[in-house]
């Protein structure tokens, strides 16, 4: 159950990163077949429904706690001359890019930019 709630978590079935769930204690109750109420049973047919059960237990737990998607970001580093230089800039600022540092080849028209970019 914890494997595939992991593997597609509650918010857009995306893949979890960074969670741990500490589960204290699971009781499987059947009814007696002998009609005195319940009996705790171990493994059995049951264990698909657990799987299912345990699943939907994590992402309720997940859901009950502070979530945040978080968006990859690439690092990059452009290398363009002077010329193209402002359309390169119009294009990391339209794309929400941040810029680190920008350095000039000394004796050449070539300028270096580190940015980052969102995918």
């Amino acid at each position: 159950g914890f494997q595939s709630a992991s593997l597609a978590g509650p918010l857009c079935d995306e893949p979890l990163e960074g969670v741990c769930i500490a589960v204290e204690g699971v009781v499987l109750l059947q009814e007696d077949p002998r009609g005195e109420g319940e009996a705790t049973i171990q493994y059995g047919p049951l264990s698909g429904q657990v799987i299912a059960a345990m699943k939907k237990a994590c992402h309720q737990a997940l859901l009950a706690g502070s979530l945040r998607l978080v968006e990859p970001i690439y690092a990059c580093e452009i290398h363009t001359t002077v010329d193209a230089l402002g359309k390169v800039y119009g294009l990391l600022m339209k794309r929400r890019g941040s810029i680190l540092r920008e350095d000039v080849k000394e004796g050449t028209s070539i300028h270096f930019i580190e940015a980052y970019l969102p995918v």
